[in-house]
């Protein structure tokens, strides 16, 4: 008997995991449950999360005073001061559905919040620990690979030591799956059982403390864990998610209401004496506008990492320090040299409903007369959305993005790049973006997108850097073969109550000169479905 067809096997796990998916979310949705608070306010929320959609919508028709939007992560207690001062200066807010979805994660009298599985509390401190599970099962047959599995099992603990300390752990065992917010792939040697893809893994964990009354005003954080800074909804230029979380020790403060500092040091690989640093200076003019100004630097050398925990020392200067000291010594530029880049991006409020973001980035940039490409990469967009009534929000965003060749990469190895990935735009250099969504709010469980994108990628990668001694390059047109692809879907997701969500995606997408190669041109459906509980 010959085997089902791939198209066929699509089908039948798709069927299969929805047939499961429903009937877990029936059973797990008719179990009454008490509204209690759901997680401590000191808790990050994850940068990946949807409910950053959410923020975006309410400050885009209600606006965002005090608040800084283009900088992620937010933890649960900075939400809520956001959700009761816009319930104080815009009390219609309050039947907004994406208002009723972020106060159901943040407070203790929402409608659909839940308390944690397990509970202690004594004098002020306070243990919480959540188990979940999460299934995402992907299918896009112009990428390789193919499919794309995660599964995952895990548990999420939290301690509050004293007032504003707060330790933060989420371990899982899953399968190896695609992407920064993936799990490595770490064979099957080492897996929990031998010969299967299902190993142990730390998803993120951190200790944060505060020093202030509202949250994320005065913040000091020892992690392993993601940040994004600026206004792309595909991804952001400079500091973004791109790559696997970071561990890093990085702070918060805010100077004044409007104005504050933010600033990181990673450490990408010990031994060789690999880091990633950046600041941030953010700032809100009014109501209307949000502006950021990023600087990061690669750089290598254990010696070097106090210059760079100083939020106002140039990482250029730095260079220039080390070089005075150590030049003749390094030969391979290994610690002499460090590789910087800059970027600024904005958010205007043209009206209600309405607002225009960007983000413009310089690598390795320098004010000499010497040649050097073009390093940059750009990006715009406008996000409007108005209400079809109190409970149906109607939105559409349209996004351009272009990173020229050779940006993130130098030809003496310090690349913005981590576990393979680009610390900086998730498409890498040589690329262009053009992206658009219409999305509609229908109630507080139901959200429908649909999405059209059209791709670019020319042959540039990271790790192929413009070489000094090889003259002038005109980096501006894409390299090499292009490879084009156009795709579009279309997306429902229902999430009922806090902690659960379940999603699915069907759409097309073609591709010409796949691979880099004239003539390899592929179209094929491709589809999603996600689960996610966490009790």
């Amino acid at each position: 008997m010959r085997p089902p067809s791939g198209k066929t096997r699509w089908h039948r796990g798709r069927a299969l995991i929805l047939v499961a998916a429903s009937a877990f979310l029936a059973a797990f949705s008719a179990t009454p449950r008490p509204a209690f608070a759901v997680y401590d306010l000191l808790e990050e929320i994850p940068v990946e999360n949807p409910l950053y959609s959410d923020i975006e919508s309410l400050a885009l028709r209600f606006g965002s005073d005090g608040f800084f939007v283009n900088r992620r992560p937010w933890t649960r207690g900075e939400a809520l001061s956001f959700l009761n001062d816009l319930r104080r200066r815009e009390p219609a807010a309050e039947g907004d559905p994406s208002f009723s979805r972020i106060e159901r994660e943040v407070s203790a009298d929402a409608p659909g919040a839940r308390r944690p599985a397990w509970v202690l509390e004594e004098e002020g401190r306070r243990v919480e620990v959540s188990p979940y599970a999460e299934a995402l099962y992907q299918e896009n047959r112009t990428l390789l690979p193919i499919l794309n599995r995660d599964y995952r099992i895990g548990a999420q603990a939290s301690a509050r030591v004293a007032t504003r300390l707060l330790f933060f752990g989420d371990w899982y065992a899953g399968t190896s799956s695609q992407g920064g917010h993936g799990t490595p792939n770490f064979g099957t040697q080492f897996a929990l059982a031998e010969g299967v893809d299902f190993n142990t893994w730390l998803n993120r964990g951190y200790v944060a403390l505060e020093g202030a009354e509202t949250p994320h005003r005065i913040r000091a954080t020892l992690a392993h864990s993601w940040v994004r800074w600026g206004p792309g909804a595909t991804g952001t230029l400079g500091v973004s998610d791109a790559a696997p979380a970071l561990d890093r020790l990085g702070f918060d403060i805010g100077i004044l209401r409007d104005v504050e500092i933010s600033w990181f040091v990673a450490s990408l690989d010990p031994v060789e004496q690999s880091y990633d640093a950046a600041h941030r200076l953010s700032i809100r003019l009014g109501d209307r506008l949000e502006l950021g100004v990023t600087e990061e630097a690669r750089f290598d050398g254990t010696d070097q990492i106090f210059y760079y925990f100083i939020p106002a020392f140039p990482y250029t200067f730095i260079e220039k320090r080390v070089d005075a000291f150590t030049a003749g010594v390094d030969s391979t530029n290994k610690f002499i040299k460090n590789n910087v880049m800059a970027s600024a991006d904005f958010s205007l409020k043209m009206g209600r409903g309405l607002r225009w973001y960007g983000e413009l980035l310089v690598d390795d940039y320098s004010i000499s007369s010497t040649f050097k490409p073009k390093q940059i990469g750009w990006q715009t967009g406008v996000h409007g959305a108005r209400a079809l009534d109190g409970r149906r929000i109607v939105s559409a965003r349209a996004e351009y993005t272009r990173i020229y060749n050779f940006v993130y990469t130098v030809w003496h190895g310090h690349d913005f790049v981590f576990a393979g990935r680009p610390l900086g735009y998730v498409l890498g250099p040589d690329a262009e973006q053009t992206w658009g969504e219409v999305r509609l709010d229908w109630n507080v469980p139901w959200t429908a997108t649909i999405q059209v994108a059209r791709v670019q990628k020319g042959e540039g990668a990271i790790g192929q850097p413009w070489i000094p001694s090889s003259g002038k390059v005109d980096n501006v047109p894409l390299s090499g073969i292009v490879e084009r692809t156009w795709n579009g879907s279309a997306g429902v997701a229902f999430r009922p109550e806090a902690g659960l969500s379940l999603e699915g995606r069907i759409g097309y997408a073609d591709v010409k000169n796949a691979g880099h190669v004239v003539g390899v041109d592929r179209g094929h459906l491709t589809g999603s479905i996600e689960l996610r509980a966490r009790w």
